[in-house]
């Protein structure tokens, strides 16, 4: 069994099926994109995780296991999607889509979660500043994701047949907008984390290892999110004709 994109649209409904379940451009600095490779980079051998296919799993866990094949979380990408996704095993879209509402739902309950510490508890004041800036971070990651949702949707369900010049140019756009919206949402989530240390956050803090702990699944998830997204916008090209 392959991951690819279903070359029809008999099953992208469940994209707005996924959606209706979900409770909404930005500039990437170099540092912040270089803090970003530093981080996935340094925890790339410890973190990759693969495994191997159980003979007790079903048709639709398989297909989860390769698609997740492309995430640099393998088993946490696995564990997120089985049991939850039940669509089609012949659609990336829909998965895709599955794995942005797993990461939307993470990050508006990590966001809440922020948003309701009692940094006064802290062993550091100045923690304080770090959470204020943390709770509009998440925040925002949230509506990043949310757009991403919104508009993967959109183009999942409208997926299927040929395109021509200009609902090609669309089609790319869009996707586009998907990939910046989600890297976006992972710069928050990583800005927020950085801002402990700006400030001189003890790393045994307590409220700055809670949150940097909640924060970093959500990272993990948008970004194995992310990939599956990529993936998606190299198959779709790959099979779908452009008409010019």
């Amino acid at each position: 069994m392959l991951c690819y994109v279903t070359q029809h649209n008999s099953h992208t409904k469940n994209c707005t099926k996924l959606l209706s379940m979900t409770p909404m451009y930005v500039h990437v600095s170099s540092s912040i994109t270089l803090l970003i490779f530093l981080i996935f980079h340094a925890h790339s051998i410890s973190t990759i995780e693969s495994f191997s296919s159980s003979p007790n799993t079903t048709v639709t866990d398989d297909y989860i296991r390769k698609c997740c094949n492309v995430t640099l979380y393998q088993f946490l990408c696995y564990t997120s999607l089985s049991g939850h996704y039940t669509g089609p095993t012949d659609d990336l879209g829909s998965l895709t889509c599955a794995a942005i509402r797993v990461s939307l739902t993470e990050a508006t309950a990590v966001a809440d979660y922020v948003a309701s510490v009692n940094w006064t508890a802290s062993t550091s004041q100045v923690v304080g500043l770090a959470v204020r800036d943390c709770t509009k971070l998440t925040k925002a990651a949230v509506g990043q994701v949310r757009q991403s949702l919104t508009l993967m949707a959109e183009v999942v369900d409208a997926s299927g047949g040929a395109y021509n010049e200009t609902e090609g140019k669309r089609l790319r756009f869009d996707l586009n907008s998907v990939q910046t919206w989600m890297s976006a949402g992972i710069t928050d989530q990583t800005t927020c984390m950085q801002g402990f240390k700006d400030v001189g956050a003890k790393d045994d803090d307590q409220v700055e290892t809670q949150v940097h702990e909640k924060v970093w699944v959500v990272i993990k998830l948008i970004s194995n999110a992310l990939a599956l997204v990529n993936s998606y916008v190299d198959d779709v090209f790959h099979y779908t004709q452009i008409l010019v």
